[in-house]
């Protein structure tokens, strides 16, 4: 899809609820997971997305320790401070 279909595509989607975006570059590809804001504000035409999600804040931490489970990384965990991520 190109980068106007995109944009019409997020923008139709997008609610306050859902401030995150994870998209793939590639069938199969690693996918990436970042706020739409910044999404939308570097997004290119040289930037291929195939297929994308809108996520809230609960869904971005699921995919982001799924991803971390599968890269047996550890680096990161999530943390709760006086009930505040």
């Amino acid at each position: 899809m190109n980068q106007t279909e995109l944009r019409q595509q997020i923008e139709k989607k997008r609610t306050a609820g859902l401030p995150f975006i994870q998209w793939c570059s590639e069938a199969g590809g690693e996918p990436q997971i970042e706020l739409v804001d910044y999404f939308l504000k570097r997004l290119i035409t040289t930037i291929s997305v195939d297929s994308f999600h809108l996520l809230d804040m609960e869904q971005m931490w699921t995919e982001l320790l799924k991803l971390n489970e599968k890269r047996h990384c550890g680096t990161f965990s999530r943390q709760w401070r006086k009930k505040v991520e």
